[in-house]
């Protein structure tokens, strides 16, 4: 069986990235898993933003995206998010919506001069830990694993846009 992630972006999120995206999940899952474009998903997530921390709240962005996606499913998003008693997010999965932001994993937010396939790069971790996340993986103690805990871009540069061994024997026993 055939499983389906929809992959969705906010506006303003350049259309590369959920190509990208779209293109490391299907060559990582080769048909066990299937992604879906479905374009832009149109919320008011300019309500949840924090005009304190001058960021976007992931969990009430995924909740107001539960009820009009196609579920499970990954939005890609060009925001600046947070969740409460943390200083920022990479994503972020909750009933079946998983939420990736390319914000922070770009050199030019922390004032480095760019590189858009170290850029891509860590986009591609993140998505692949966030669909893990979807599955119904934890987080792993491989560093190297793209499943293991990022509170940084160097924490996400040190691991691999792929899961490992055991990360991956448990995506198999998943969908199979």
């Amino acid at each position: 069986m055939v499983n389906v992630l929809n992959l969705y972006m906010l506006g303003g999120t350049p259309q590369g990235f959920c190509e990208s995206v779209k293109n490391i999940i299907n060559s990582t899952f080769k048909g066990l898993l299937q992604v879906q474009s479905r374009g832009i998903v149109d919320l008011e997530y300019e309500k949840t933003f924090n005009k304190g921390r001058r960021q976007y709240n992931a969990s009430e962005i995924v909740r107001i995206a539960s009820p009009s996606v196609l579920k499970p499913a990954l939005i890609v998003a060009d925001l600046d998010l947070y969740v409460e008693d943390l200083n920022f997010v990479f994503g972020l999965v909750s009933d079946m919506v998983g939420l990736i932001s390319i914000k922070r994993l770009s050199n030019s937010f922390y004032g480095i001069p760019g590189n858009g396939n170290l850029h891509r790069r860590r986009v591609n971790v993140v998505a692949l830990h966030e669909v893990g996340h979807l599955l119904g993986l934890g987080h792993c103690s491989d560093r190297s694993c793209c499943m293991s805990f990022h509170n940084s871009i160097w924490e996400v540069d040190r691991s691999n846009p792929r899961f490992c061994t055991d990360c991956w024997g448990k995506i198999l026993s998943i969908l199979k």
